[in-house]
């Protein structure tokens, strides 16, 4: 994913009215609802068990089962197939975790009304397990500001529980990591986006990039010519050099491995906004979940 800075958000080509530079949300469609899939990840690398997954590419992709929580959010296409907007990330059998910004109407987007579990490849059904597409029956924000960009979070509700497969799992929350600022950790970000900055295509698989966590005076530094970002505690800044989150891959998982916890991927950040994708003056901006835990906590029921 080149920066996360583009709000890894869309598979669309607009902007928002920033002062310097452009910020973009994952959603973006407009001309490219019926070619557009989610962004991918610029140079990412592979991890895990997927270091014999290849694409056409020539990159390393992710192996089907790999991130068995990486949900496609999107809308309903008239053949009753998904068109991909979004990530998000499952976190309980009915709940599925992923940016608000998505769900911002545009009169060129259409409405995100459903969400495709244990998907892989989006243009061909080799899937090992059909995936499973579901309506989203509700959705909760904990107040998203489209200015600011804080609380750049939504819950959504399945309309029915998903049963536990090796492809379709829950991520962990971190409820023991809440004391942890992530500073320089290792982290990974894994979605179906662009490549590079305005590509708009996405990737037919997954795609996985490592990135390390920035400070929030260095982030405020960078983002201080954006008086509509003043970047809070619920927010997490991020960097990976030429490896970032760019178009297509809003609300996907920022992601902790954690060695000391059988090597277990806990959700650490939803993507939300960046300037561009891997651009170097600007770290990708994430909403922090361990702010959130107790608010998810209240609102799954």
């Amino acid at each position: 994913m080149e920066r996360i800075l583009i709000f890894i958000l869309f598979l669309y080509q607009m902007t928002t009215s920033f002062v310097n530079g452009q910020i973009y949300f994952p959603d973006q469609v407009d001309n490219f609802l019926n070619t557009l899939t989610p962004s991918r990840i610029n140079t990412r690398i592979s991890f895990g068990n997927n270091a014999n997954c290849v694409n056409d590419f020539g990159e390393r992709g992710e192996c089907h089962g790999s991130h068995p929580w990486l949900v496609g959010v999107g809308y309903l296409r008239p053949n009753g197939s998904i068109g991909i907007v979004c990530g998000g990330s499952l976190i309980t059998r009915r709940h599925v975790l992923t940016a608000a910004h998505c769900f911002e109407r545009r009169p060129s987007i259409p409405l995100l009304t459903h969400v495709l579990l244990g998907e892989h490849s989006k243009s061909s059904n080799t899937e090992r397990e059909e995936p499973i597409l579901l309506r989203i029956a509700e959705r909760k924000s904990p107040g998203y500001n489209s200015i600011s960009h804080i609380n750049d979070l939504e819950l959504l509700k399945l309309e029915r529980d998903v049963e536990f497969t090796d492809f379709i799992k829950p991520v962990c929350l971190p409820f023991d990591l809440r004391r942890r600022n992530f500073v320089d950790e290792k982290m990974v970000i894994i979605g179906w986006g662009d490549t590079f900055h305005n590509a708009l295509r996405g990737n037919d698989v997954p795609l996985m990039a490592e990135i390390s966590g920035v400070s929030k005076p260095l982030c405020r530094q960078a983002y201080e010519t954006e008086p509509q970002v003043p970047l809070d505690d619920t927010q997490l800044c991020a960097e990976g050099g030429t490896k970032d989150a760019c178009q297509g891959d809003s609300g996907g998982p920022l992601l902790y491995q954690d060695l000391e916890e059988h090597n277990r991927y806990f959700l650490i950040g939803i993507v939300s906004f960046g300037i561009e994708c891997a651009n170097p003056a600007f770290p990708g901006v994430y909403t922090f979940i361990p702010q959130f835990l107790t608010w998810i906590t209240e609102n799954v029921d």
